[in-house]
């Protein structure tokens, strides 16, 4: 394997930082024995703040027992570094009677050759029990043989170990514990370590959120053919997140991860389907596309039905192709194909027009949660198309539309109380909802709110109201609203 392991003073620092936050309590509960625990470990690389902070520790009995000579000792490393604070501090000590302490070399019980050895054999037990996914059981003992591995320095069972904390097997989620383990199986080189400290710092687990750094985790795991990294580092690239942005690079990457990765040809099929790189060819893109969806990528068959329905750039149109595609995401749960269905059997486009079975697909892509067929949901059932016709579902399905984001399905809920369609008539909820699609632009929304209070329907009837309601309307038509424009017009009032 490719030796591409951090530098020692990245590594250092990194450490460093980890058991500083949680000295300070920064993103994590204090605990100050785990920052000795770090300090430690970043001070065994001559890191002269951890030092320090070694020496704080130890003369202030913070995570260790209260030890003078031991503080002093640590002081002294970090002075003859050149730290002004560690200086002062030595001295004081020095002053005060404290000899610094000798460092005593402890000689280990086992070789090197036996620790390997025991790590080795940690590991793989523990990879028993975790491949075997039979119960949490399993994670729980699995954890226990990955971390006595880790404690030897195996960067695998530091790899895996990351994963428990990350995933939340075997244990609670901890993604700064996640973090700690991945760091030092990936300052051994280990390329899926480097590969998860990027998705941690391009989704802000255990850290803040920071591109540039993800972008340096995923761009070292590239190095060692890690596809998934590179898959994630071409995306960089192609939104100009952390890199600048350079789609001829993404394009690159993502051929390169396209061997083995499923979502990496799927990328390159979009470049291809969107023109993203200039060249917009969408038989470039089916194939990219046909490709991810051998894959597993289900996403893809959905692009491949939308190809096959509008039959453009060099693929011709073929309605069949283009159900075979739809179905095959639809039955996956993808609600955008599911939705698609729908439209293509209410408008008979390529199959015989079927209001039911459209009912049936809009039905599926609106408990998924998909906008526009919760709209479409409370249209049929408003107008009894495909369903019977049904006042309470009709406003059921236009509010959880509204709720999400539909200003039309805000404007059909105020029209069924204003017209009472299905529903009692409520004049006064017709207003409320008239003037909620009327503050997002609505323009119809925006026409009969303002004849509500021109005439006096659910608002009180004033001088005031009237010519609040002229305004709106003068607005409504200003934006086009033909209805609108048709009133004012009939009443000689420019707007």
């Amino acid at each position: 394997m490719k030796n591409n392991s951090l530098t020692e003073k990245e590594e250092a620092k990194n450490l460093y930082q980890y058991g500083m936050r949680y000295y300070t309590g920064e993103g994590v509960q204090i605990d100050f024995s785990r920052a000795v625990e770090l300090f430690h470990q970043a001070a065994a690389y001559d890191f002269a703040p951890a030092q320090t902070s070694l020496g704080m520790c130890y003369e202030k009995g913070r995570g260790v027992e209260q030890n003078y000579s031991k503080a002093a000792m640590w002081f002294k490393k970090a002075a003859e570094q050149g730290i002004q604070y560690a200086k002062m501090e030595f001295q004081r000590l020095i002053d005060l009677g404290y000899e610094p302490e000798k460092e005593i070399n402890e000689t280990e019980e086992v070789s090197v050759e036996q620790s390997v050895e025991e790590a080795e054999k940690c590991f793989n037990v523990g990879l028993d029990l975790y491949s075997e996914k039979t119960s949490e059981v399993n994670y729980k003992e699995a954890i226990k043989y990955f971390k006595r591995a880790a404690e030897f320095g195996h960067a695998r069972a530091q790899l895996y170990l990351g994963n428990c904390y990350f995933d939340g097997k075997g244990i609670s989620v901890n993604y700064s514990e996640a973090l700690f383990w991945f760091r030092k199986s990936a300052s051994q080189g280990e390329a899926d370590a480097q590969y998860k400290l990027g998705m941690c710092y391009e989704n802000g687990k255990g850290v803040p959120q920071d591109f540039h750094e993800a972008a340096k985790y995923y761009r070292l795991a590239t190095e060692q053919g890690e596809p998934f990294a590179t898959t994630n580092l071409a995306l960089l690239y192609e939104k100009g997140k952390g890199v600048k942005k350079d789609i001829k690079e993404a394009e690159r990457l993502y051929r390169i991860a396209a061997i083995d990765d499923g979502l990496a040809q799927y990328y390159l099929g979009d470049i291809y389907y969107q023109g993203k790189n200039g060249v917009k060819d969408w038989c470039e893109a089916a194939k990219w596309f046909y490709k991810a969806v051998d894959s597993g990528v289900d996403i893809a068959s959905y692009f491949l039905g939308v190809i096959y329905q509008n039959g453009s750039n060099g693929i011709a149109r073929n309605m069949s192709e283009s159900i075979k595609w739809y179905l095959e995401a639809a039955k996956k749960g993808y609600s955008l194909a599911q939705f698609k269905l729908g439209e293509i059997y209410e408008t008979g486009n390529g199959v015989s027009c079927n209001l039911t079975e459209a009912a049936q697909w809009y039905l599926k892509a609106a408990k998924n949660g998909y906008i526009h067929a919760q709209f479409q949901m409370g249209y049929m059932y408003a107008n009894g198309q495909g369903v019977s016709m049904n006042g309470t579902e009709a406003l059921r399905w236009y509010n959880k539309a509204a709720e999400n984001g539909s200003i039309e399905a805000l404007f059909k809920i105020a029209l069924m109380y204003d017209l009472g369609t299905g529903i009692k008539s409520n004049k006064y909820e017709a207003v409320r909802w008239y003037k909620k699609a009327s503050d997002k632009g609505h323009a119809r929304a925006m026409y009969f709110l303002g004849f509500n209070y021109m005439v006096g329907e659910g608002v009180e009837i004033n001088s005031y109201n009237r010519l609040h309601g002229i305004s709106l309307i003068k607005k409504a038509a200003q934006l086009g609203c033909k209805e609108a424009q048709s009133d004012l017009l009939s009443k000689g009032i420019r707007w």
